[in-house]
């Protein structure tokens, strides 16, 4: 139940592709409240954060990484490291993390003030994947005008985001009465709530409180990424429900909010491909291929460009796509799988038999998988 771990469930390639190579999302950042506490005899609080699509970070990530440079004396500083910054001074640090030991500890993060300094009005926070040289920024999210009144023994923000969905469902739902939050923390509870329905399959229920809380969020003039993925979200909760032309409206809405993330393309080409609309999942998958033509992250993409051109008969030209796939990730069972149809199109059994083999061995169920995905249409 790793859904119940935040906000999203955000898929890493094009739909729930196999074999999945090692992915640096962008973070979304939530603001948890406050805690107030002595040291040295005076007065702090502390700020929490979490980030809240953790769930979509591998754990290796976070491994120790005594290869690379040291964190002070620390020689097994963890792969991955995290900051978070001023949001309104040009992204000056404030804190970081670089010991964390699993994704799961991103729902942990902090940094602390003495009481009587003002917090920055905003924060991002940035994740950095040292080996890959990769780094991904949140987008800036503002700490209430107030402190937040401290978190209280029972804590139904926390058992809103409970893995035992018929108490997040209770906690939520108690806090969507109350209103008596700011309409984007509202808005939070909202999607939580929606998270905890379509964990129980209730996908309409869910579709009603993504809606809810993305009125919630223009009402409180939240843009950009946050609003972005809330639409996308919403998405997939259609998609899941099986309404794939809302889903393709919503995805569309979430790619006109934020035009440089990729998922939303990643999900629409992918459902276009399903539809056999090829041309627009064409133009979708390569859009997410420019974005970083190079990464291990867009392997999944170049495999299913090649397999579009295959399905549009022209094997040929998917064959370089698969190639460029498995160059970028070399244990890849759908690139495998595909550079094996391709193959079988053009005439090489030998090869085509040997690519099926090796696909199989790393997952068995890829062609499960690319079925599904290839949906009613007519095969050629």
């Amino acid at each position: 139940m790793r859904l119940r771990n935040a906000l999203v469930a955000a898929l890493l390639a094009l739909s729930a592709a196999p074999a999945a190579a090692v992915d640096l999302p962008v973070p979304v950042l939530q603001f948890d409240g406050t805690e107030e506490y002595q040291a040295g005899g005076k007065p702090f609080v502390r700020y929490k954060w979490s980030v809240v699509n953790r769930a979509d970070y591998a754990n290796e990530l976070f491994a120790p990484a005594p290869d690379l440079p040291p964190c002070g004396a620390n020689r097994n500083a963890s792969r991955t490291w995290v900051n978070i910054h001023d949001g309104e001074r040009a992204g000056a640090a404030i804190y970081g993390f670089c010991a964390l030991k699993s994704s799961d500890e991103l729902g942990k993060l902090w940094f602390a003030l003495p009481k009587d300094k003002t917090p920055p009005r905003t924060i991002t926070v940035t994740i950095t994947d040292r080996r890959a040289n990769v780094k991904v920024t949140s987008a800036r999210v503002p700490i209430p005008g107030e402190r937040a009144t401290p978190v209280p023994a029972t804590d139904v923000w926390k058992d809103c985001q409970s893995k035992d969905l018929d108490v997040a469902l209770r906690a939520c739902t108690q806090i969507t009465e109350a209103r008596n939050e700011p309409p984007a923390r509202r808005a939070q509870a909202h999607s939580m709530r929606a998270f905890a329905y379509q964990g129980s399959n209730r996908f309409d229920e869910a579709i009603a409180d993504f809606g809810q809380a993305i009125e919630l969020m223009q009402a409180a003039g939240m843009s950009g990424w946050e609003l972005a993925f809330s639409i996308f979200v919403r998405a997939n909760a259609y998609r899941a429900k099986g309404d794939l032309e809302r889903a393709i409206e919503d995805y569309s809405w979430s790619i006109r909010v934020a035009p440089g993330w990729d998922k939303a393309y990643n999900e629409r080409g992918a459902i276009y491909f399903q539809k056999g609309e090829f041309e627009r999942a064409l133009e979708d998958i390569s859009k997410v291929i420019s974005f970083r033509p190079d990464s291990p992250r867009v392997a999944d993409a170049y495999a299913l460009r090649g397999m579009v051109h295959y399905r549009m008969g022209q094997p040929a030209k998917g064959l370089p796509d698969a190639d460029r796939s498995l160059e970028l990730r070399a244990r890849s069972a759908l690139a495998l799988y595909v550079r094996a149809r391709i193959y079988e199109a053009l005439g090489r059994k030998d090869d085509a038999e040997a690519g099926f083999r090796a696909a199989a061995e790393i997952d068995p169920k890829v062609k499960e998988w690319m079925t599904g995905l290839e949906g009613p249409a007519t095969k050629p």
